[in-house]
């Protein structure tokens, strides 16, 4: 999983908008980033399915 540190924003201090954006320590797991591409895929897949189906009136004949 995505781990970072616990920066509190303290708007007093006069400071950055970058700086609680600012991740520490990243490490992205392989695993993740295959569930991110199979949903991703799977999302498309179903929009190809659905944009490429005849529509009603095309099939009336049968």
């Amino acid at each position: 999983m995505i781990k970072h540190t616990n920066t509190t924003c303290d708007l007093r201090r006069k400071t950055s908008i970058m700086d609680p954006m600012n991740f520490h320590n990243i490490r992205i797991d392989f695993k993740d980033c295959m569930v991110i591409f199979v949903v991703l895929t799977v999302l498309l897949l179903s929009i190809l399915a659905v944009s490429a189906a005849p529509g009603p009136e095309m099939m009336s004949w049968v």
